[in-house]
Formats: structure tokens, C-alpha cells, sequence
């Protein structure tokens, strides 16, 4: 039977070697009087000649560390890119968001389990929510995405998103809606909301209205966004200051300093919009209406909150001050 090498040990390579160079053995002799193989017997060769040159030695000792060094320094910068940039920011309640961002930035220098460690959540929980069977609306997706392809093709590519559009509606599908909400940190509750098939400044300026004659907040009250155009704009700031509303803004590049918003949004796509399909927006406004005012105002437990809603926990709070 022929050895492999990998089954002889150090002292038992060490004479076969010493066969050959001091014995004068050639490999062939070798091979048939002891059954190993050709190559393992000059790898063996090549090991010894390699540890008898103190410089090459040396030199794979160097290239060893060199590899270990920089494995640890590619092992530091992922956890640095999502710990200081990403995870600081989001909601433990809301593990979805960060598969999203696993998903994304997932590849050879940032394996999946390394990126669950980093981010401390489950890798398990991860492949579970990566492997979820597709739901109406991302099928649903899928075929209008094709259809713009097909648009796309035979336009020659010569066509603008306004006719693709078009050519969305006219196969049967509804055109894209825009939701914009205005959410109370302290406990949770959108206060304002507003649909509409545009993301102009109209959608945003009705969002903050409707929060505003709700709620009637006092002045000094601050209102946190992202850099969008339609938060910058003159009517939406004069709006703001018309309120004696506090205008703050999240740093330019940084999507996570509206981690609140974005969290929002993950959760009503995850619990209800992807498995929802709309025939127009009158029939998507009065489902999201249910799912705002009726569901997450004042069923859903956040835990943000001690696992209450934001109607019971403003309700508790008003008690407690009212007892003071």
C-alpha cells in the first residue's frame, strides 16, 4: 500500500532523506522500497534543502506573519466599517435592517459570518430571513422590472423613466407610490403621513402638516431629516419655522443618522408591504392607513418602549405627570 505523506511523521522523513543524500539512494529505490509516492519524496527534498538555508527559512517565517498580519488588519477594517458607521445607529428590535446591510456588502472580504459576529446578531436568524420564499409583491416587482426592460430594449435605450411609466401602466401594474412620514422619537408614533405617486416637496410639506394640526406640538420642538432636496427647499423650511419647529439635519453622506425613519420603513415593507399588491392609490392609502393608525400607533409593542405601544406609553407618561 503507498503512503500519502501526510501519515509519516518528522523522523521517518528525516531518514529518507538522509537515504538519499548520504546513501546515495536515488528516489526511484525509494519509492518501490518503501511505498511513497515520487512527488512526496521531493517535497521532502525540497523541505530539507529549504531548513538546511537559514535565508529561506527565515524569509517563510516573515511571509507567515506577514499573511497573519494582514488576515487581522482585513478582520479590524470590517469591524470598524459596520460597528462605527452602521451599528451605532440601528435598533436591536428591528434585526431586519441590518440583514440588509449583511446582504449588500457580503463578498469574499466580507464573509456572512464574519459580518453576523461584527454586527452581533444571529447567523442563523440571517439565512433564515436571506431564504424566506418571495412574496407577492417581490414577485410582483420582478414582472414590472421586466416589462421596463423590455421597454428599455426596444427603445434602444432612448427612453426616459416617465415612459417607461407609462409603459408599466399600460401592461397592467400600478405606478410607483411615495410615503412620507413624520415620526415622534419619544414614543414611536408616526404623527403625520402622507401618499402620493410623486416625492416633490407637496408630499413632505402634507406629511408635516397633517403631524402639526394633529398634535399641535410647542415651539422648540426639533424636526430631524436627512438632506433631501424636499427637506431643504424654501416652502418646506418656511414651513418649519412657521411652527417655531427647530430644524436639524442628518451629516451629508450619512444615511444612518435617520436610522428612526429608515427602521420605520424596513418594518412596514417587511410586515406589510411586500405582501401587498395595490390596483391604485386610493386602495393603497386606505391599507396603509389600516396599518398606521390602526396597527402600529396602537397595537404594535415597540421595544424601544418597554415593549408597549406608542399610544399606551404616551397615555402612561400623561398619568404619571398629571400624578407628580
Amino acid at each position: 500500500m503507498v503512503n500519502n505523506g501526510k501519515r509519516c511523521n518528522a523522523e521517518f522523513k528525516a531518514d529518507i532523506v538522509r537515504l538519499i543524500n548520504e546513501e546515495n539512494r536515488t528516489v526511484s529505490s525509494i519509492v518501490r522500497d518503501f511505498g511513497v509516492s515520487e512527488q512526496t519524496v521531493r517535497n521532502w527534498l525540497k523541505e530539507s534543502k529549504d531548513r538546511q538555508d537559514p535565508y529561506k527559512t527565515r524569509i517563510a517565517e516573515l511571509e507567515a506573519e506577514l499573511k497573519e498580519a494582514r488576515k487581522k488588519i482585513a478582520d479590524n477594517e470590517v469591524t470598524n466599517r459596520y460597528i462605527k458607521k452602521s451599528y451605532g445607529h440601528l435598533r436591536p428590535e428591528q434585526p431586519e435592517v441590518i440583514y440588509q446591510i449583511i446582504k449588500k456588502e457580503s463578498g469574499s472580504d466580507c464573509p456572512v459570518e464574519k459580518m453576523c459576529h461584527v454586527l452581533d446578531v444571529s447567523r442563523s436568524g440571517y439565512y433564515d430571513w436571506d431564504g424566506r420564499e418571495i412574496s407577492e409583491r417581490e414577485k410582483t416587482n420582478a414582472k414590472i422590472v421586466e416589462v421596463m426592460k423590455n421597454s428599455h430594449t426596444k427603445a434602444q435605450g432612448m427612453i426616459g423613466l416617465d415612459k417607461l411609466w407609462e409603459d408599466v401602466k399600460e401592461a397592467g401594474f400600478r405606478g410607483k407610490l411615495y410615503l412620507a412620514t413624520i415620526k415622534d422619537i419619544f414614543h414611536k408614533e408616526i404623527v403625520g403621513w402622507a401618499l402620493a405617486d410623486h416625492m416633490r416637496t407637496e408630499l413632505c410639506l402634507e406629511a408635516l402638516r397633517n403631524a402639526v394640526i394633529r398634535h399641535r406640538p410647542p415651539k422648540g420642538l426639533i424636526h430631524h431629516s436627512d438632506q433631501g432636496s424636499q427637506y431643504c427647499s424654501e416652502a418646506y423650511i418656511k414651513e418649519i419655522e412657521k411652527n417655531g419647529i427647530v430644524r436639524s439635519m442628518s451629516r451629508k453622506g450619512n444615511c444612518w443618522d435617520n436610522a428612526c425613519a429608515e427602521t420605520f420603513f424596513s418594518t412596514i415593507k417587511s410586515e406589510r408591504l411586500h405582501h401587498r399588491t395595490y390596483k391604485d392609490i386610493e386602495e393603497a392609502r386606505k391599507d396603509i392607513f389600516g396599518y398606521i393608525e390602526c396597527f402600529y400607533n396602537r397595537q404594535r409593542r415597540h421595544q424601544a418602549i418597554g415593549n408597549m405601544t406608542p399610544v399606551a406609553f404616551l397615555k402612561k407618561y400623561w398619568e404619571r405627570q398629571k400624578a407628580a
